[in-house]
C-alpha cells in the first residue's frame, strides 16, 4: 500500500487512493472522501481501523506503517512526552498509571498534571505518537503504547531537565521531546551540564541497563541556513534526532541539515499533520483536533512511535542498537538529490535527511532477531596545530588512529579563533573516505545575519566568533572502520574576517565495538612500533598549509558551558 503520487497529501491515506472511480466496479468497496470532493478511497484492506479521521493520516502510508492485523502496535511500551504541555482530559491517551499511580509531572506548576489550556503543543506530538485506538478520532503510529506527560517548557532549570531525563527511568521506555534551541544561526547551543549528565544516567540505567530511548526533532532552521550540529541537543550521540520531509518525501524548507541527523519522518509543509489537540476551543483549532501541526516537532514523534513498535518486538533493544537498526533500515527518499553517498559500510546517507526515511515494517522486521551490539568502547586522541588560517584558504590537517573500532558515532571537538566563524567549512574525513560536513557557511553580509541582528536574535556581530572546544557529531562513518588517517579540512570560503584566525587544537572521539585483530601465525615476530607520525606531504601542493599528523597529551578542559533557560 505504499501508493505515492506527487502533487496531493489527500493522496496519501492508508487506503488505495482513487483518481478515476469510474475504473472500478461494486466489488472494490468505493469510498467517496468526506476531507477533499471528488476524492474517492478503495478500502484495501478489511483490517484497517474504524477511527474516522484516519484518512487525513496521510503520513502513515510514507512510514510503511503496519496494519494492527500485525500485532504491532506498541503495547507494553510506557512513552513519556516531555513538552509545554500533555492533556490528560483527552480520550485519545491511553495514560500509564499502575495501581492508580500518578507518573506525570508538571516542572511549570509542580504538581502531577501536565495539563495547559494556553500551551499545545506537547498534546499535538503526543497524539501523532500514541493516540489509541478507540473508534473515535485517530489512530496513534504506536496505538497500544501508555503514554505520560512532563510539562517541562518553555523555561527550566538545569536540575528539572536532570530530573525529567532520568525520572521513572526503569518505566519509561521511550522521552520524546520535539523542542531544541532557538533557530538562529548565531548560537552554539550545548545542552547543560546537568542535563548531559541526567542524560548519560538514563542511557546507562534506564530500562535495566538497556538504557531510556531519547527522540529529538532536529530543529526548523533551515530558512535561516541553520545546522544542526551547533544544537547540543540533536547533536548529542544518546539523542536520535529527526529532520521532516514533505508528504512526496523531498526537502522541506524549515529543515536543517547536519551529520548528525539520524533519520526523516513526514511533516507538514503546505499540508498539516492531522494530530490531537487540547481539548475544548482552546487549542490550535476549535475542538478536540488539529490539521494545522507540523515541522520537526511532528517528525519527530513519527519516530517515537516506530520506536515503540521496535520495542514490542524486541524489548531487549539497547539505545545504540536502536539507532544502528533506524540507519540501516531507513529508505532512501529524493533520490536524485546530489549530497546522497553510500559508506564504506553499505551505510546510505545525506545530511538533509539522514538516512532517509523512517521505515516502521523493516525496523520491526530487522529487530525481531536482533544481536544487541557489543559493549561500547571508545578511543579519544588530542591534537594541537596552532594553524593560521589564511582568508580564502583551503587547509589540511591529519589525525591518526591506531585503535581498529567498528564506528558508531564520532565526536569531533574544535578550538578554533575566527572573527566570524561562520565563514569556514569543517569537513571530517574518516579513514575509509567518507565525508561529514560539519557546517553551513554563511556571508557576513547575507540578509538573514543582518535580519538577525535587526530583530536583536543575535545581540552584535561579536556572537560570531570563534568555536570555543565547540563539538560536532557525526553518524556518517556508522559501520565503518576507525583504524587508518582522518583528514580534517577548515575552509575559510568567504573574503574578510579572518584577522588573527587560528585552528588551535582538535579533539578526536570515536565510539562503536572493537574489532578483534587477526590471530598471529606462529612464525610471525611482534610488529615493530610504529613512528611517530609525520606531517602531511607538502608536494604536491594541494592545501595550504600541509597537514600535520600527531597524538598529543590531554587538552585543557574547556569552561563550563552555559546553562539553557536558567
Amino acid at each position: 500500500y505504499d501508493h505515492i503520487p506527487n502533487y496531493h497529501s489527500f493522496d496519501y491515506s492508508p487506503f488505495c487512493y482513487v483518481h478515476n472511480s469510474t475504473n472500478c466496479d461494486s466489488n472494490d468497496n468505493i469510498i467517496s472522501s468526506s476531507w477533499r470532493s471528488g476524492s474517492y478511497f478503495k478500502d484495501c484492506n478489511d483490517n484497517y481501523p474504524n477511527e474516522p479521521f484516519i484518512r487525513y493520516q496521510w503520513y502513515l502510508n510514507l512510514i510503511h506503517w503496519p496494519v494492527p492485523s500485525t500485532s504491532y502496535d506498541g503495547t507494553g511500551i510506557v512513552v513519556a512526552i516531555i513538552d509545554d504541555s500533555f492533556d490528560l482530559r483527552h480520550n485519545e491517551f491511553n495514560i500509564y498509571s499502575p495501581n492508580s499511580v500518578n507518573y506525570n509531572m508538571d516542572y511549570v506548576d509542580d504538581d502531577g498534571d501536565p495539563t495547559t489550556d494556553y500551551s499545545h503543543h506537547g498534546t499535538a506530538c503526543a497524539g501523532i505518537a500514541i493516540a489509541r485506538q478507540n473508534n473515535v478520532g485517530i489512530l496513534g503510529v504506536a496505538s497500544g503504547a501508555q503514554s505520560v506527560g512532563f510539562r517541562l517548557l518553555n523555561y527550566f532549570t538545569s536540575l528539572e531537565e536532570k530530573d525529567a531525563y532520568t525520572k521513572y527511568s526503569d518505566r519509561i521506555h521511550i522521552k520524546s521531546c520535539s523542542w531544541g534551541p532557538f533557530d538562529d544561526p548565531h548560537l552554539l547551543y550545548p545542552m547543560s551540564s546537568l542535563g548531559k549528565l541526567g542524560m548519560v544516567q538514563a542511557v546507562t540505567t534506564g530500562r535495566n541497563g538497556k538504557g531510556t530511548i531519547f527522540v529529538f526533532a532536529a530543529g526548523n532552521g533551515g530558512t535561516n541556513k541553520n545546522n544542526c550540529n551547533s544544537d547540543g541537543y540533536a547533536n548529542s550521540i544518546y539523542t536520535i534526532a529527526v529532520t521532516a520531509v514533505s508528504h512526496t518525501l523531498q526537502r522541506v524548507s524549515y529543515g536543517e541539515e547536519c551529520a548528525c541527523i539520524i533519520v526523516s519522518a513526514p511533516s507538514g509543509n503546505g499540508y498539516g499533520m492531522f494530530t490531537t489537540d487540547t481539548v475544548g476551543n482552546t487549542g490550535y483549532t476549535p475542538g478536540d483536533y488539529t490539521e494545522s501541526f507540523g515541522g520537526t516537532s511532528a517528525a519527530a514523534p513519527v519516530v517515537s512511535g516506530v520506536v515503540a513498535l521496535m520495542l514490542q518486538a524486541n524489548n531487549n533493544l539497547n539505545w545504540r542498537d536502536t539507532q544502528e537498526i533506524l540507519l540501516f533500515t531507513a529508505r532512501k527518499n529524493d533520490i536524485e538529490d546530489i549530497n546522497w553517498i553510500q559508506n564504506n559500510a553499505g551505510m546510505n546517507y545525506n545530511p538533509r535527511y539522514g538516512a532517509g526515511v523512517v521505515d516502521a515494517i523493516a525496523a520491526i522486521e530487522t529487530s525481531k532477531n536482533w544481536n544487541s551490539l557489543q559493549t561500547q568502547v571508545h578511543e579519544e586522541i588530542n591534537a594541537y596545530f596552532s594553524s593560521t588560517i589564511s582568508d580564502m584558504s583551503s587547509n589540511r590537517f591529519t589525525i591518526q588512529m591506531t585503535r581498529n573500532i567498528r564506528l558508531e558515532h564520532v565526536e569531533f571537538t574544535v578550538n578554533i579563533f575566527h572573527k566570524y566563524r561562520l565563514d569556514l567549512e569543517i569537513i571530517l574525513e574518516s579513514p575509509s573516505g567518507t565525508r561529514s560536513p560539519m557546517t553551513t557557511p554563511i556571508r557576513s553580509n547575507d540578509q538573514i545575519i543582518s535580519n538577525s541582528i535587526a530583530n536583536r536574535y543575535t545581540p552584535s556581530m561579536d556572537s560570531f566568533q570563534d568555536y570555543n572546544f565547540w563539538t560536532f557529531t557525526t553518524v556518517m562513518n556508522w559501520g565503518e572502520s576507525s583504524q587508518g588517517t582522518w583528514t580534517i579540512y577548515i575552509n575559510d570560503i568567504y573574503e574578510g574576517n579572518n584577522e588573527g584566525a587560528e585552528f588551535s587544537s582538535a579533539t578526536l572521539k570515536i565510539y562503536g565495538t572493537e574489532i578483534a585483530p587477526p590471530p598471529p601465525s606462529p612464525s610471525s615476530q611482534p610488529s615493530p612500533r610504529p613512528p611517530p607520525p609525520t606531517p602531511y606531504p607538502s608536494s604536491p601542493p594541494l592545501y595550504s598549509p600541509p597537514a600535520s599528523s600527531y597524538q598529543s597529551p590531554s587538552l585543557p578542559p574547556p569552561p563550563p558551558p552555559p546553562l539553557p533557560y536558567t
